[in-house]
């Protein structure tokens, strides 16, 4: 075996914590909405609506119709280009700075889909799409501050998001 003495051997790989990621994101996946999700909103509002007048449920009509109108305004909210940059001090997202003692936990998606479980209960959790970075540098970085769970799939809620186009 040839050893290069001008170089130290190295035996484990070196930590940089000076390096910054620095990308941006939409704040939420946007899922384009016709006529007939608006329609299926109505139709299943009016069902909960007649179903609670027989009842005589009338506070249950007053959450059925103000949960239909959060419903629909969400649907159809456009998500802001996001800014992030990740460092030795934490995670901005836009403004708000999540240190690594605000931050359980997290996985990145096969897709490339970062997930964040924080220790706060709003939000408890932060997707952030991860189009525009070295995935694997940052998961790297990332995992010698947080505990890097071992999953590589969309989180359930974001699976029942995407499939109600929410």
């Amino acid at each position: 075996m040839v050893q290069n003495l001008d170089q130290p051997e190295k035996t484990a790989e070196e930590f940089d914590d000076s390096l910054v990621f620095e990308w941006e994101s939409n704040e939420f996946d946007y899922h384009e909405k016709g006529k007939n999700w608006t329609y299926t909103l109505i139709v299943i509002a009016v069902v909960l609506i007649v179903l609670f007048v027989f009842m005589s449920n009338w506070l249950g009509i007053v959450i059925v119709v103000l949960l239909a109108v959060v419903v629909y305004q969400y649907a159809f909210k456009k998500p802001r280009m996001m800014h992030y940059i990740l460092s030795r001090e934490g995670l901005l997202v836009g403004e708000k700075l999540y240190t690594f003692k605000d931050i359980k936990s997290f996985w990145i998606t096969f897709d490339g889909v970062l997930y964040v479980n924080t220790r706060q209960y709003v939000p408890p959790r932060l997707t952030v799409g991860l189009e525009s970075v070295d995935v694997v540098a940052l998961e790297k970085f990332l995992g010698n501050y947080v505990t890097r769970l071992d999953r590589g799939t969309v989180d359930s809620s974001d699976q029942i998001s995407r499939w109600l186009k929410l």
